[in-house]
């Protein structure tokens, strides 16, 4: 789902005061509402916001190539798009990292 921005609250209970559109996805089974915003989804959100016609187009105020900023449950993503002519030339996103593990690996020699 996506809709042209209005501030809201974040699931972690801060806010957003501006980007340039609000999105949400729904999926699994039983459907529930993602807490972020998959990065393919949003590679996929900046490309539509580029094809004049699109929800997404019309949510950011008119087609638009380059960055689309995001906003999602957990705060703002930032992705962005080029398409000339119709043809997708590049759909780009950034993710923050953070630590998953924390080890030690053995190795035989």
């Amino acid at each position: 789902a996506v809709a042209p921005f209005r501030p809201y609250g974040t699931i972690a209970g801060g806010t957003v005061d501006d980007a340039d559109l609000c999105a949400r996805v729904i999926g699994g089974r039983p459907p529930t509402l993602h807490k972020a915003y998959p990065g393919t989804v949003s590679a996929t959100t900046a490309v539509a916001a580029a094809l004049a016609g699109s929800v997404v187009a019309d949510a950011v105020g008119g087609p638009r190539s380059g960055s689309v900023r995001i906003g999602h449950p957990s705060g703002i993503m930032e992705a962005s798009a080029t398409v000339i002519d119709g043809q997708v030339t590049e759909a780009t996103y950034l993710r923050t990292a953070r630590r998953l593990a924390e080890g030690v690996a053995y190795v035989h020699r």
